[in-house]
């Protein structure tokens, strides 16, 4: 099997200050975490809140940097190249638990799915619709058009989650992560 994702020696603390006193506390987060991921492979990472699940894939996916360790994605160093780091952003995709941290309220159904194919400059406009609905069939939002034109709010709960979910699997990611699924 191959071998898509390995996190070596992950370590991530914080520091925590006090708002009324000179107090400083340091939270480990992360501390000394390995795994590998192999291609047709589900890994869960399980633990209770506060238990740095959440900070593992911000460290996976670059949005903080770790204090120790090393992330390779197909065998290379993600802070070795500048686009190794674009690359994993671009094939390990986020699904957070509550859609509302993640799309805009403001944006049509279409508009949030098609952001990452915008962001990574996949398709014409043309391309990106068809993208776009094949998205919302395979999560069985139907019917697709109707969907597609909707605000988030004018949508269920499990509907949402389901655009969250589309929006993830247009870029056809070999890596997704999700934030507690239920």
């Amino acid at each position: 099997m191959e071998e898509i994702l390995r996190v070596e020696r992950l370590s991530k603390q914080f520091v925590k200050k006090s708002m009324l006193s000179s107090n400083i506390s340091v939270v480990k987060a992360v501390e000394d975490v390995s795994f590998s991921l192999y291609n047709g492979e589900v890994l869960v990472i399980a633990g209770e809140s506060g238990s740095g699940k959440s900070t593992i894939a911000k460290l996976i996916l670059g949005a903080i940097d770790p204090d120790s360790g090393e992330i390779f994605f197909e065998g290379k160093k993600s802070n070795d190249e500048p686009n190794i780091l674009k690359k994993i952003r671009m094939q390990c995709q986020m699904v957070y638990q509550d859609p509302y941290e993640s799309i805009n309220p403001r944006m049509k159904v279409a508009d949030i799915i098609s952001e990452p194919l915008e962001i990574h400059n996949i398709g014409d406009n043309l391309e990106r619709k068809k993208i776009i609905l094949d998205a919302l069939h395979e999560v069985k939002l139907e019917p697709a058009e109707d969907i597609a034109n909707k605000y988030p709010h004018m949508l269920s709960g499990g509907q949402r989650q389901r655009v969250v979910l589309a929006r993830a699997l247009v870029l056809r990611p070999k890596v997704i992560i999700a934030d507690e699924p239920v």
